[in-house]
């Protein structure tokens, strides 16, 4: 299962009349969870992506994204990127995902730190760094970097009996 937790603005934007309301507390399993805003940086619009454990964003371009099949698809190929680049000696050209549920956003502690994470991608922008540092500011509760965080996690499914396992998610 993978539920993509939705801000208003993400809902319209992938053209979703109804959303669940899939509650599902305060511990997040790893990887499961994401929630999805839409952001402007210099009057371009961007997909902020957060995983709801770790927090480890991803801010990419909406450009012709306008369906949640499309989105599948984006998200499939973003996500067999982002593990290429963590996880030597593995070529996934796709993920594919089962039991996709669109919610509603639900954890206000993941909608300020996405807040926190805007200001400091507007700040990359003007010092026209990668974005993808936003993963490099310490966030939290025990400041602690999602970067560092994700691969944690993502390094305690790779090293159980030696296979890439995430709740289903991840297909070898």
């Amino acid at each position: 299962m993978m539920i993509f937790r939705l801000t208003t603005k993400a809902q319209k934007q992938l053209s979703l009349k109804e959303l669940n309301r899939k509650e599902t507390g305060v511990n997040k399993n790893f990887f499961v969870e994401w929630n999805v805003n839409i952001i402007s940086l210099t009057k371009i619009e961007y997909f902020m992506i957060t995983e709801g454990k770790t927090l480890f964003t991803i801010i990419k371009p909406v450009s012709m994204i306008a369906s949640k099949e499309s989105f599948e698809v984006f998200i499939g190929k973003l996500f067999a990127e982002i593990l290429n680049e963590l996880i030597e000696g593995k070529n996934f050209d796709h993920l594919k995902f089962d039991n996709v549920i669109y919610a509603k956003t639900e954890n206000n502690y993941i909608r300020r730190a996405q807040i926190d994470l805007q200001y400091e991608a507007e700040e990359l922008v003007k010092r026209n760094e990668n974005l993808f540092n936003v993963n490099r500011m310490p966030l939290g509760r025990e400041p602690r970097y999602p970067v560092d965080y994700f691969i944690d996690e993502l390094a305690k499914i790779l090293f159980e009996d030696g296979r890439v396992f995430v709740e289903d998610v991840l297909h070898n």
